[in-house]
């Protein structure tokens, strides 16, 4: 049923985290998710091209910077509930 609506289990069983100044979501609530999608997708064999430099470039930036921005979530999101 998720996966035929497109969503995720933590979006459906967790409460929306506040916003850190920088934007996105709180290091202790999305710190885990946002690995686990970046993992996922990285070992999919689906994703390649632009599509994977994108991922990576995302893996990138949030280990330089310990966040991603409200719009990096949500495109990561949207790319991890495609490739399920």
């Amino acid at each position: 049923m998720l996966k035929e609506k497109k969503v995720l289990w933590d979006s459906v069983l967790t409460v929306p985290a506040e916003r850190s100044k920088k934007g996105g979501l709180k290091e202790t609530e999305s710190a885990d998710v946002i690995e686990r999608m970046i993992d996922s997708l990285l070992e999919n064999p689906k994703v390649k091209g632009t599509q994977r430099q994108f991922v990576e470039s995302l893996q990138e930036y949030y280990d330089t910077n310990g966040y991603l921005s409200p719009r990096q979530e949500e495109i990561l999101r949207q790319i991890y509930e495609r490739k399920l």
